[in-house]
């Protein structure tokens, strides 16, 4: 979900995409992605809102490895995540 202005205003949040949740099995989860996770950036490029992501994620391919980087708890980290193929 794109985190609204209200939002960010409110809880005093960056702008990005919020992540309600990460299934225990998933790559994202293996990757070290959490719920209330905000994604910021995807290998550099900033992401403002799902659109922006899904337009990234469409320049990659199964396999590829990108760099996410996160919101958590006030902090600013980075992830590697493995794509895979959606269902």
């Amino acid at each position: 979900e794109t985190v609204s202005a209200f939002l960010r205003t409110y809880y005093h949040l960056p702008q990005g995409v919020y992540i309600p949740r990460v299934p225990s099995n998933s790559h994202a989860a293996t990757a070290g992605i959490q719920p209330g996770d905000i994604i910021l950036a995807l290998d550099g490029h900033e992401i403002t809102d799902t659109d922006t992501l899904n337009k990234l994620l469409h320049r990659y391919h199964a396999g590829d490895v990108v760099t996410l980087s996160l919101y958590r708890d006030g902090q600013d980290l980075s992830v590697n995540l493995t794509l895979i193929e959606e269902n």
